[in-house]
């Protein structure tokens, strides 16, 4: 546990969340202080908890949107507030609110973001009044929502005094994550590593890939306000994402059959120099990501990249046959990284750098429209939402009755307090929520402990209390059971120095946990959310976004002027799709029912994939590059094949449109392809066409298909 605090507080400087959770943590801090100060303990706690929780509700959108969703925050939490201390009075009452609030606060979870927050923060504000137990319902609602407009005024200041500081961390935080990658990459040029263990390496680090460029396109293209405005860096963060994007499919494209390769180039020795020239080129990116944070590149100092490249170029320009062609690809894509790095670099220090098309910009936002008919269609059984939402609504009004008749009086709402904090909708992610609550609750209870046996001086408690809570708000998103260890502290001291401490404190936040764990992972089991059931569909997206890929490449290989948007909107939905069934079935495969003999179809898909488009940037790079000298007929050819398998794929996996034994047979014997004319395409193609041909195959295999083609002879 030491070692893994130890590993995220060195990197917690450049993780996106650092002035994020000091802005919160200081703007709980300044009006507490204060109010105890002036004597009103009481109302400077309460308004330090509205501030807490709308800050912890302010995710990246547009600018209006996000200062009209902190003010709607803001009054929905003041409401929540004092309607739960106003039903204190009737326990009936209060239990029918809890009813009404779970469900409906869940439900929220529809429209994701900012509101799906709200939503979370909306009953962590009933549990804690209901822990609080305020006797003046009105004074401490109106402290609630001053919290939530102090939040409001401090975030417009910090935006204010930092423009662009959000957006430099997250742009960094990416940048380190693809050199991450680039390392893994690097492991496919050392033979000491076996090849399945580098494919799984990479599609796990590819789902973190696609995290951080989500988070970095949410934070610069939701900012209307901001990409409108004239402020003289806007353009060069988005080009420096744009261009760090860029790099991502360049460094994907570093693939070949490396079996073979392997095979090639230990003859020429040059494995391993090909595997030191990417950890440099990785150790240059990451020395960038860093230096995106000072905006300035007079620190960068380039490595012997430059060098090293040129001595493989040589070699390669003195390769002939299969290996001169092999070696000459892998020098081409090398140095198309390795000058993209060089771009990056640059642009943290141009004069100018021209203003891009915001309507162009705004096409990669994830902007939703919210209406009461989304809500209506989610009010059924089918909707995931509304099945979570009835669950967890009735393991909190169990978690409060037993609360009630079972546990202490005065932490009564601990049990459901922690009930709504590790339930999530599916399984695995459930209990893993729950082993990191007890894990990180109870090493917190050890140390917190051990910090009032040795440091009994309130007023060092309390800077510890600071540090802790802002590590706490820090940590939530990154790693939850050490943000857990965190507020455990916070908690136990702080009910220390408010004088309210009990010898059994400790023991009872360990029993309230434990049992609220218990209870959350038993009602997965109630309106269960199995992620087998979702894995049809994601393969679904994955093999729609790859025609979708593959229709670009066709469109650049029939002549027409190739949309670079469209392009990149292709690609940014492969990389989204295939993160997202990547991370389905890391759930599934913990899930007591999961069906065991698929997990090696679902990862031959998974690596199948990458490989194929991997193969396409490859080819695309290679399409621009030649064009127009190359021949495109013989790649068209092989393309449109690809695509016909990838489309009954689609097929085999749809009951009403799978495909009979006939067609079936005639892709499992169809090995070849034939050219209108002599010219025999890139090996890049071919495999395109023999992995799309593969993926087929693999999702042949699959039981679902077994039984529906047996259906269909009967």
């Amino acid at each position: 546990m030491f070692q893994q605090i130890f590993n995220h507080l060195s990197r917690f400087v450049y993780n996106e969340h650092f002035i994020h959770s000091l802005r919160i943590t200081i703007a709980i801090i300044l009006p507490t202080f204060l109010g105890f100060y002036l004597g009103f303990p009481s109302q400077a706690i309460y308004i330090g908890l509205g501030t807490l929780l709308i800050g912890l509700s302010d995710v990246p959108s547009d600018m209006f949107k996000k200062n009209l969703l902190m003010l709607f925050s803001s009054f929905i939490l003041a409401a929540v507030a004092l309607i739960t201390a106003l039903s204190f009075a009737n326990e009936l009452l209060l239990l029918m609110l809890i009813l009404f609030f779970c469900f409906s606060f869940t439900m929220l979870g529809i429209y994701g973001g900012t509101i799906s927050a709200i939503g979370s923060m909306a009953l962590m504000m009933m549990v804690l009044t209901i822990g609080f137990k305020p006797p003046n319902a009105l004074e401490f609602s109106a402290c609630i929502f001053i919290g939530g407009i102090w939040n409001f005024i401090i975030s417009a200041f910090v935006r204010r005094l930092v423009p662009y500081q959000q957006i430099k961390l997250a742009l960094s935080s990416c940048t380190i994550e693809i050199s991450a990658f680039l390392r893994k990459k690097a492991l496919f040029y050392d033979v000491n590593v076996p090849l399945d263990v580098c494919f799984k390496n990479i599609i796990a680090d590819h789902n973190k890939v696609s995290e951080k460029q989500e988070k970095m396109r949410s934070i610069l293209l939701h900012e209307k306000g901001f990409i409108n405005s004239k402020l003289k860096n806007v353009n060069r963060y988005i080009h420096i994402a744009a261009e760090v994007i860029d790099l991502y499919e360049d460094v994907l494209a570093i693939h070949d059959d490396y079996q073979n390769l392997r095979l090639l180039l230990t003859d020429m020795r040059l494995l391993q120099p090909i595997n030191q020239l990417i950890n440099l080129m990785a150790d240059d990116l990451e020395v960038i990501g860093r230096l995106i944070i000072k905006n300035r590149s007079e620190d960068y100092s380039i490595s012997d990249t430059a060098l090293r490249l040129e001595q493989l170029k040589t070699v390669s320009d003195n390769s002939f046959g299969q290996k001169g062609k092999l070696l000459k690809k892998i020098v081409d894509n090398l140095d198309r990284i390795s000058t993209k790095i060089t771009t990056i670099g640059l642009l943290m220090n141009a004069p100018f750098v021209e203003r891009i098309s915001k309507n162009d910009a705004f096409l990669f936002s994830a902007n939703q429209s919210i209406t009461f008919r989304q809500m209506y269609e989610h009010l059924n059984f089918r909707s995931p939402v509304f099945r979570f939402a009835l669950r967890l609504t009735f393991c909190c009004l169990f978690a409060h009755i037993s609360s009630l008749f079972f546990l202490s009086a005065k932490y009564d709402y601990w049990l459901v307090l922690t009930v709504l904090v590790v339930s999530r909708p599916g399984f695995n992610n459930t209990k893993r929520r729950n082993i990191q609550r007890v894990k990180g609750t109870l090493f917190g209870i050890a140390v917190a402990f051990a910090i009032l046996l040795i440091t009994p001086d309130t007023n060092v408690q309390v800077i510890f209390i600071i540090l802790f809570l802002w590590a706490y708000i820090g940590f939530l998103h990154i790693d939850y059971q050490v943000s857990v260890f965190f507020i455990t502290l916070v908690a136990i001291l702080g009910i220390e120095i408010l004088g309210n401490s009990q010898h059994d404190i400790l023991w009872q936040r360990g029993l309230d946990t434990i049992i609220g764990c218990a209870a959350s992972l038993l009602s997965t089991l109630l309106f269960p959310l199995w992620e087998r059931q979702k894995i049809k569909n994601l393969l679904t997206s994955i093999l729609v976004a790859d025609l979708a890929y593959l229709d670009q490449l066709l469109t650049l290989m029939s002549g027409e002027k190739l949309n670079v948007i469209n392009y990149k909107l292709a690609r940014k939905q492969v990389f989204i799709s295939s993160a997202n069934f990547s991370s389905a079935y890391e759930l599934m495969l913990a899930e007591p029912n999961s069906e065991k003999e698929t997990e090696g179809i679902f990862i031959q898909v998974q690596i199948l994939n990458h490989q194929l488009y991997a193969y396409v940037a490859s080819l695309f790079h290679e399409m621009v590059r030649n064009s127009p000298a190359t021949n495109v007929e013989p790649y068209r050819t092989l393309i449109k094949k690809a695509v016909k398998y990838l489309s009954d794929s689609i097929k085999l996996l749809n009951i009403e449109t799978s495909l009979d034994a006939a067609s079936i047979q005639r892709i499992e014997n169809d090995t070849s392809a034939n050219y209108s004319d002599g010219n025999v395409p890139s090996a890049q193609s071919m495999q395109i066409v023999a992995l799309a041909r593969r993926m087929f195959m693999e999702l042949n295999k699959l039981p679902v298909n077994n039984s529906i083609k047996k259906s269909k002879k009967h």
